[in-house]
């Protein structure tokens, strides 16, 4: 199995993500972004507002590991719950035989029924063929 290793420099996250990393709001976040130049962090502009995203990099190294753990783990739920979803119990149902032959009448009128159908479409009825 290949690792997958995440290059910190490249992850991005958002301001709600970071907020529950450190355990504190959202609003102190966004504030120690303005006044401190403690982290690296770049804005967008999303439907008329101003989302933040931090660099995971600029984080604190503990931090990083809280997230990385975080991450390691939900995928590995992710695919261990894959896995369990495509599973599919096979039940084995028993059947009553008073069911089985109302089954095998049901299934000999649908016959004769069918039979019936035919001979009109062909106009071959006679009354004959009415004696099924």
């Amino acid at each position: 199995m290949t690792e997958k290793i995440i290059d910190t420099t490249r992850v991005w996250l958002d301001v709600r993500a970071v907020a529950s990393l450190k355990k504190i709001t959202e609003r102190a976040v966004r504030l120690s972004l303005r006044q401190t130049n403690k982290y690296i962090y770049k804005t967008e502009d999303t439907r008329g507002d101003k989302v933040y995203k931090i660099c995971l990099s600029s984080l604190e190294p503990e931090l990083q590991s809280k997230y990385l753990n975080e991450y390691y783990q939900s995928m590995v739920f992710e695919d261990t719950e894959a896995e369990l979803a495509n599973i599919q119990s096979t039940q084995e149902k028993i059947i009553p035989a008073n069911m089985k032959r109302v089954a095998l009448v049901r299934m000999s009128k649908a016959k004769q029924l069918q039979r019936f159908f035919q001979l009109l479409k062909s106009r071959k009825l006679t009354s004959r063929n009415l004696m099924i």
